[in-house]
């Protein structure tokens, strides 16, 4: 009975637009990026950029999830972070970049150029995992043909994708 008379009395007050409901935002703080913000370092926390992401979110993005903002925040100060030496030489590098289109002849340059490392068979292992399966040395794998038959056995990968570039079809397609 106690029920019924308390949900006719909220029935009632939604109809009239007086229904009282606990205001939450009053009696509990919401989380908030200031707090956040005064951990920050000396120099972020007086950045201008810095102080923008933090009233920008704090004000204007009052739904988002504090730890969305503390990333906004931690991802503004981070373009702040001053640029060490090898960096510089790698941006300097990339920005002054001229890209080259590839063809066959800068395919066979960069080939040749190409260093290829002998594989040791003492510094990988000889034995695989599992047991009782005999396993061929990747050496021997990489020297021989794939289906394993033919004189071309005794070409290496490199030799055999070499020759390959240098047939007919891929003067025919240059052309």
């Amino acid at each position: 009975m106690i029920y019924d008379k308390g949900m006719n009395e909220m029935f009632k007050g939604l109809n009239a637009g007086t229904l009282k409901y606990t205001k939450y935002s009053e009696t509990i703080n919401p989380a908030t990026l200031f707090a956040y913000h005064s951990t920050l370092p000396a120099w972020a926390r007086n950045n201008p950029l810095v102080n923008n992401v933090l009233f920008a979110f704090e004000f204007h993005q009052p739904r988002m999830a504090i730890r969305d903002k503390e990333l906004a925040l931690n991802f503004a100060a981070s373009f702040l972070r001053p640029i060490d030496d090898k960096l510089m030489e790698v941006i300097k590098e990339v920005a002054s970049a001229k890209k080259i289109r590839l063809n066959i002849e800068l395919g066979k340059q960069m080939m040749n150029e190409l260093r290829f490392w002998e594989i040791d068979p003492m510094e990988v292992g000889e034995e695989s995992d599992e047991e009782g399966e005999d396993e061929e040395d990747i050496t021997v794998l990489l020297n021989k043909n794939l289906d394993g038959a033919g004189d071309e056995d005794q070409k290496s990968v490199t030799s055999r994708m070499l020759e390959a570039m240098e047939s007919d079809v891929r003067k025919k397609e240059r052309s």
